[in-house]
């Protein structure tokens, strides 16, 4: 209570001039009121040395090397993996087939003999003697314009539907056998006939005259 009177007293006599008025409004103005800034901690900024900075951004770049080379590796790794397992796939697919230094050596491999053709219409290079599925064989004359294949089987089918046939378009008789050729205008690249349970095929890479082809079928022996 004498406090409270004191402060009273003290009150009544105190008397606020015009200066001091005028003081106190420009020291408030002056003032700055915005405490966001101030009541706002400090932000404090770290600066990495830089030979620090250098190490740690080759370290991210090789880095980044090792882990693009491993997907580079593992992409690589499996397509070669997908051309073998193709390559693998062909192969199995492929009919198999077998070569042989000699007529003779071919007609033992089949089972049955395996005529010679004595006149080919063209200069004969080289040979070869194969194989191919069971019950077949075929000679192979290879010259520099033109190639000859000869082939004798045991498979029976109508000519036209074999698997290396083509269209008939004539039938002609040769030494009482019947022979269908396929070819046009007096151009024949293939002929096909049936003799003592045997097919046989003649085919050229580049056609021939009828004529021609009367003489290499007359040759065969």
């Amino acid at each position: 209570m004498i406090l409270k009177n004191n402060y009273n007293q003290v009150m009544d006599h105190l008397e606020v001039t015009e200066e001091m008025q005028d003081s106190i409004l420009y020291a408030i103005s002056k003032y700055d009121f915005d405490l966001s800034e101030q009541s706002e901690p400090q932000k404090k900024t770290f600066r990495m040395p830089k030979h620090t900075l250098s190490v740690v951004t080759a370290v991210c770049c090789i880095g980044l090397f090792i882990f693009g080379s491993v997907l580079i590796y593992n992409q690589s790794s499996r397509n070669d993996q997908t051309e073998i397992a193709s390559e693998d796939s062909a192969l199995e697919s492929a009919p198999s087939s077998d070569v042989y230094a000699s007529r003779a050596a071919l007609s033992e491999s089949v089972g049955f003999e395996v005529e010679n053709i004595q006149t080919v219409p063209f200069e004969v290079k080289s040979r070869q003697y194969t194989s191919g599925e069971a019950g077949q064989a075929m000679i192979e004359f290879f010259g520099a314009e033109n190639t000859l294949t000869f082939i004798k089987e045991e498979r029976f089918y109508e000519f036209g539907d074999g698997e290396n046939s083509a269209a008939v378009t004539e039938t002609i008789k040769v030494n009482g056998v019947t022979v269908s050729l396929s070819g046009e205008e007096n151009q024949i690249y293939l002929a096909e006939w049936q003799n003592d349970g045997f097919n046989y095929r003649l085919q050229f890479d580049q056609p021939i005259s009828e004529s021609a082809l009367i003489e290499v079928i007359n040759s065969i022996q």
